[in-house]
């Protein structure tokens, strides 16, 4: 929903004070009166803790609350900067273009050397009606002829070789853009509506060749409409365009130049139907993935005004200045890809994180590579706060904002005043709130923000064109968020609404729900579920829910000071919605529902304040609810969350202990939380912890039960730094040990930027990963995390030699992947003199572009053709933070036997023998495919007994060896074993043969049927 503006101070609030030292907070006085208020004094760097008691001291006193002046705020003055005039009579020492800008946003006249910079002639040529020029006067104007909508029509020209037939054309009112004086030579086409159209007139498509100005006219001359100077890209500034919607008539399109000048010209004019297309309420992704979007959306951003006045520390600029001090932002910033501690304030509403021309006056459209780059511009004109109001700034610790505030600060020539505030969020977002803006301003306005070398940018705004703008408006720029992520170590995961797939925004209303009696600020009851709730490994039927938007199964804790994920201690296995500090008793409810029929229930926090908006006059309340399925899916939607707060809040999951969890978003930092959205958590779906044994090689991971633990020991700061810093790179690393690899032994590794290490190749390529076996050209390797990493953007690999512990690690450490310089990947292999091999994944970027999608983990033999793979491309084991991996082989050992036959001896009738005649050819090569000679096999089967036997009878013998250990086997020869069995006219086995040898039954089973066949199989050494 939307909500009014308010003027009132918020109090700021400082540092939170760790749960543990919560004292115990005396119950709310909510009979506040409108008396004088109390002054909170200010305190060096106030607890979060000592600002909820002097709130609790002023409820008990009945008073209202509103902050304290605190120490006296010192301007922050720029160096002075020269006045418009000082700065021309110095021109030839500016740049030419803006020089040339000055001149004309001064009103003084160019010189004519600058002015021969920019255009062909300065000379007019007065109109003589004896010379009749085609275009150059309303009886001979081109014709334009197809004014359908969607139609264009265009042509280029030269108004140096024309006539000044209108001159001293007025400024006047109308429905849209003005100029003002045509008093150069013009040239002249007509067109003819029929209907309303809207019409685009511009000159901003071809090459730039002279300051133009354009112009719509009745056929008696009035202005209709008129613009200049308002197209983008350098010179390109100082064409002109136009979109105004004509009612039918006759009208004349009017190509004319600033002062007196002319020159060539492209001219474009196209028609469309009025009304076609609102402004727009949102807007890109730019390249870097920017997005904005202003209030007039349903999902825009709510006005929440602080007024920065009083509690703010002023900024003294002149005209055109800027703080040449920067000034600290209080925390990281991220900006396109950059992270900034400090900024400058431009005087013509620009906020610069390069001061390199920030006090330029003159808009540009976003993205443009001349300075001034790098910068935020919430309402970039020509300002003058030199001529009246104020600049103030105000860092919110508490809630991570850094906001500046333009107070009454009139444009250049103008009467009126503008104030506006722009706040940088911790989390990248910057939020541009407009209180009071001068109408005649909008019109040369700049609106966007760009990055460092001028190559991406957003523009919102620019000479009128874009998104509305006025009184009252929010305009918010989204940085790129994370829509998706995990798994955690336990393998849950999330997706909110943004996503590709993701879950669609749903809520249910509840208002029938029953009230949990939560009353009093940080309050906690236990409610029974009606089904058991599986939550990381264990279920649960009570949950504990807190008034301050969390729920925990450890039942204890009343928390309201919010910490990351994971982190030990209360609240610890939880799931956080919205952990902040709610005040429960300034209003809204937490309400409980069973639906029994969509196997779920439903908690809801509706409408609840948050503490620092206590009194303040601007808080927008919360309210989100969370759902749990009986098959242990949750889902949070938001309904209406204040976005100013959302700089302290907790969201995601935390197991047991809070050793392990599953963050969404943690003060500003993560997924976008805001109005009409949702977040799913999806438990996690079976996935191996082991595989294998595979050519001798077999896996199993830390989550498995008999895994390992995880083994992560950094070396950042004690190894040795390899010093890969290219694309593809390899070096090569001596090993303190020979390392048993595939039944060879190695003592180089080449270690690669791109994730593995190889014993055999050195070649620095191989960036795309591959799945295990493959014959490709990389070999022999071993891959912890095989995929196209980025050194040049960052990041190193080390290497230790723990020859104490039987082994050495490489640590590939903060590495990006190409193209994702923000994404970063840290994880380690450890070899050991025994073979083990383990990888360690302390920090990879599963949520981002890349995350574990295009990656290969695992073991491969020289020549391609045997390997495991725990992981490809995401498919196999768990690939999350936390989690080891360890690679083991076992000694070479005869593989299964494939090719055994039983040939029964003799006929199933009434009492005889029985003979079994056994013959097979053992394997000749082991499990890593190296020749083997067996001299024997042990042997087991069982016999099934059937009718005649009686039913599910079985009869078992044993048989130690065949033939004999101590008989050599010639490999590629059979290998033969022959019995025999007496059995009775019922079906009983009487006796055995007393000199055959015995047989002991286990894997292989045969039917006492003279068709016999063979079920099972029997197996060689320690496969069975």
């Amino acid at each position: 929903m939307k909500h009014s503006i308010s003027l009132s101070v918020v109090l700021a609030l400082g540092a939170v004070a760790a749960a543990s030292d919560m004292p115990e907070k005396p119950a709310p006085d909510l009979a506040l009166k409108d008396t004088t208020p109390i002054w909170v004094k200010p305190v060096v760097d106030p607890s979060h803790q000592a600002m909820k008691q002097q709130i609790e001291q002023a409820k008990r006193s009945g008073l209202p609350i509103v902050p304290a002046a605190g120490p006296a705020q010192h301007p922050l003055n720029a160096v002075p900067a020269p006045s418009k005039q000082e700065r021309l009579e110095n021109w030839r020492t500016m740049q030419p273009l803006e020089a040339y800008q000055l001149f004309k946003a001064a009103g003084e006249a160019i010189p004519e050397a600058l002015a021969l910079q920019f255009n062909a002639s300065l000379t007019v040529n007065p109109y003589d009606e004896t010379i009749r020029q085609a275009g150059g006067s309303p009886g001979s104007a081109t014709p334009i002829f197809d004014t359908s909508p969607g139609s264009s029509y265009s042509d280029s020209g030269n108004t140096a070789v024309l006539s000044n037939y209108i001159q001293n054309v007025p400024y006047t009112s109308g429905p849209c853009f003005q100029t003002s004086y045509f008093d150069a030579n013009d040239a002249w086409y007509t067109f003819t509506l029929t209907t309303a159209r809207e019409v685009t007139v511009a000159t901003c498509g071809g090459a730039f060749y002279y300051d133009t100005r354009i112009g719509v006219f009745t056929p008696d001359l009035d202005l209709v409409t008129g613009n200049d100077d308002n197209c983008s890209g350098g010179a390109n500034s100082l064409l002109s365009s136009l979109t105004c919607c004509l009612d039918p008539g006759t009208y004349y399109v009017v190509v004319d130049g600033f002062s007196t000048y002319s020159g060539q010209y492209d001219l474009t004019v196209s028609f469309e139907a009025c009304g076609t297309a609102a402004p727009p309420t949102r807007g890109g992704p730019d390249a870097f993935g920017y997005t904005w979007i202003n209030s007039n959306d349903a999902d825009g951003p709510d006005m929440e005004w602080i007024d920065l006045t009083t509690i703010g520390t002023a900024v003294t600029l002149s005209d055109d200045s800027y703080t040449t001090t920067p000034i600290p932002i209080g925390f990281d910033f991220r900006f396109y890809g950059n992270t900034y501690t400090e900024l400058y304030i431009g005087s013509n509403g620009t906020i610069g994180f390069d001061p390199t021309l920030l006090g330029s006056l003159a808009p540009q459209q976003f993205p443009y590579a001349v300075s001034p780059n790098n910068l935020i511009a919430p309402f970039w004109d020509d300002l003058n706060p030199s001529q009246g109001g104020t600049i103030h700034y105000w860092n919110d610790t508490y809630t991570g904002r850094f906001i500046v505030q333009f107070t009454g600060v009139p444009a250049f020539f103008s009467t009126g005043s503008n104030t506006f505030q722009v706040a940088l969020e911790r989390g990248g977002d910057i939020v541009v709130q407009y209180l009071d803006l001068q109408d005649d301003d909008l019109a040369n306005a700049g609106v966007g923000i760009e990055n460092a070398d001028g190559t991406q940018g957003l523009s919102v705004r620019y000479y009128g064109a874009g998104s509305a703008l006025g009184d009252g408006m929010v305009l918010r720029f989204n940085h790129p968020r994370p829509t998706s992520g995990g798994p955690d170590a336990f393998g849950y995961t999330w997706a909110n609404s943004n996503a590709v797939n993701g879950p669609p925004f749903s809520s249910t209303d509840i208002y029938w729900a029953t009230n949990l009696g939560l009353t009093g600020d940080d309050q906690s009851v236990d409610q029974a579920l009606p089904f058991d709730f599986p939550f990381y490994g264990t279920s649960y039927n009570t949950v504990r829910v807190c008034s301050n938007g969390w729920l925990s199964f450890n039942l204890t804790g009343t928390e309201y000071s919010n910490t990351p994920i994971p982190t030990p201690g209360i609240p610890d296995n939880a799931i956080f919605p919205l952990w902040t500090d709610l005040l429960l008793p300034q209003g809204g409810t937490v309400t409980y529902y069973e639906e029994a029929y969509y196997h779920r229930v439903i908690f809801q926090w509706n409408a609840i304040p948050h503490i620092s908006g206590y009194n303040s006059g601007y808080n927008n309340p919360y309210t989100f609810q969370v759902m749990l399925y009986d098959d242990g899916n949750i889902q949070v939607n938001y309904m209406d969350v204040s976005e100013q707060f959302l700089g302290k809040a907790t969201v995601g999951l935390e197991n047991v202990d809070g050793s392990s969890g599953l963050p969404v978003a943690y003060d500003g930092l993560g997924a976008t939380i805001a109005d009409n959205t949702s977040i799913r958590f999806f438990p996690p779906q079976p996935r191996p912890t082991r595989g294998g044994p595979t050519d001798g090689y077999a896996w199993v991971n830390s989550l498995d039960p008999t895994g390992p633990e995880y083994l992560w020991e950094d070396i950042s700061t004690t190894g040795t730094n390899l010093g890969i810093t290219a694309d593809d790179q390899t070096v090569a690393q001596a090993l303190p040990f020979a390392f048993p690899f595939f039944g060879d032994s190695w003592s180089t590794a080449y270690v690669s930027s791109n994730g593995w290490v190889s014993f055999t190749t050195s070649a620095g390529g191989y960036f795309g990963n591959a799945p295990i076996p493959y014959t490709g050209y990389l070999e022999n390797f071993i891959a912890p995390f095989w995929d196209d990493l980025f050194p040049p953007d960052g990041g190193a690999v080390y290497y230790l030699d723990d020859s104490a512990n039987g082994r050495v690690i490489f640590q590939w450490h903060q590495i990006p992947h190409i193209g994702a310089a923000s994404e970063l990947y840290t994880f380690q292999l450890m070899l050991y003199s025994n073979g083990e091999i383990y990888f360690n994944y302390e920090d990879i970027n599963t949520t981002g572009t890349y995350g574990v999608a295009s990656a290969t983990v695992g073991v491969q033999k020289l020549g391609g053709t045997q390997g495991l793979a725990a992981n490809y491309d995401d498919a196999g084991s768990q690939l999350a933070n936390g989690i080891t991996i360890e690679f083991f082989h076992r000694p070479p050992r005869p593989a299964p036997i494939s090719d055994l036959r039983i040939v029964p001896d003799g006929v199933w009738s009434g009492v005889g023998p029985l003979y079994f005649h056994y013959e097979w050819t053992p394997v000749t090569m082991d499990t890593f495919g190296e020749p083997l000679a067996v001299d024997h096999y042990d042997f087991y089967w069982s016999l099934d007994a059937y009718a005649p036997f009686p039913s599910g009878w079985n009869y078992y013998s044993s048989y130690p060896a065949s033939p004999t250990p101590s008989t050599p086997h010639t490999p590629g020869q059979p290998m033969i074993f022959e019995r025999f069995v007496a059995v009775d006219t019922d079906g009983f086995i009487v006796s055995e043969d007393p000199m055959a040898p015995r047989i002991s039954a286990q894997d292989l089973r045969s039917q006492a049927r003279p068709s016999m066949g063979i079920v099972g199989d029997t197996s060689g050494g320690d496969d069975q």
